[in-house]
């Protein structure tokens, strides 16, 4: 694994690390229902595109929260929560579909985990030895991880 790869793994690491996680691992000033509320009220794609960022923003108001590890830390909580949308819309998405087109989509969500991984351990290198590279890295991960989840939602949505 690259360096930068390896900071990215790092970067993963540092949101149960930050000094916002609470001793069972969850980032107390972080609130998903600020996500999933907006989500609630997204009537398309572009509405559902502009939830990116609401959690994660409202959880660095909170106390520790705009520290570089605070920001990275309130990313990477978000991120978890599209996460677990990418992963729900995959499965609904995979089971709705014939041998072929599943296998299909499960060779391009293994494309596209390796881009998402690349691109964000690039995004991460770029900003060196500084420490915006947390937050680069963090921002890159929230960013895919998103916006991926939206298309798979779009596509499970269109019964396809």
């Amino acid at each position: 694994m690259t360096r930068a790869g390896l900071g990215l793994v790092a970067l993963l690491a540092l949101a149960s690390a930050s000094p916002l996680a609470a001793q069972d691992g969850h980032i107390e000033a972080f609130d998903a229902g600020l996500l999933e509320a907006c989500a609630d009220e997204a009537g398309d794609a572009d509405a559902l595109s502009a939830c990116v960022g609401v959690a994660a923003d409202a959880c660095q108001e909170a106390p520790g929260g705009a520290t570089t590890m605070g920001i990275a830390a309130c990313l990477m909580a978000e991120s978890a929560v599209w996460d677990d949308r990418l992963n729900t819309a995959y499965g609904a998405l995979r089971d709705g579909l014939a041998d072929a087109p599943a296998d299909s989509l499960r060779d391009a969500q293994r494309a596209w985990i390796a881009f998402r991984d690349a691109d964000c351990a690039f995004q991460y290198a770029l900003w060196g030895e500084g420490t915006m590279r947390q937050i680069a890295g963090a921002s890159c991960v929230l960013d895919h991880t998103a916006r991926r989840a939206i298309a798979l939602e779009v596509e499970r949505d269109h019964g396809n």
